[in-house]
């Protein structure tokens, strides 16, 4: 039978690995809802994004053009009210 010999050295780094991992997970943004579920166009909204982990939020990025973000406040941790500006001429959404 072999027996193996692991070092403080490595069990210390496993750990710093594990824990830093963990923290990195744990500091992720996780969205929830957002309301209102539809906006008009041509038009400026207030959208409330709610989740966990949200006060730093710092920009809201959209798959099609015609939106525009004109203010992103956060709501505590875990909401984010963004102004949205929507393009008179923005494409509307496949239901």
């Amino acid at each position: 039978m072999h027996s193996i010999k692991i070092s403080g050295r490595f069990v210390l780094a496993i750990a710093l690995c594990l824990s830093t991992l963990m923290s990195l997970q744990a500091a992720s943004p996780r969205l929830s809802v957002i309301l209102p579920r539809g906006i008009q166009r041509g038009v400026e909204h207030v959208v409330e994004f709610s989740g966990s982990r949200l006060a730093d939020a710092q920009e809201i990025f959209f798959y099609d053009s015609g939106f525009e973000v004109a203010g992103i406040e956060p709501d505590g941790n875990d909401k984010v009210k963004v102004t949205v500006r929507v393009a008179a001429d923005c494409r509307l959404a496949n239901t």
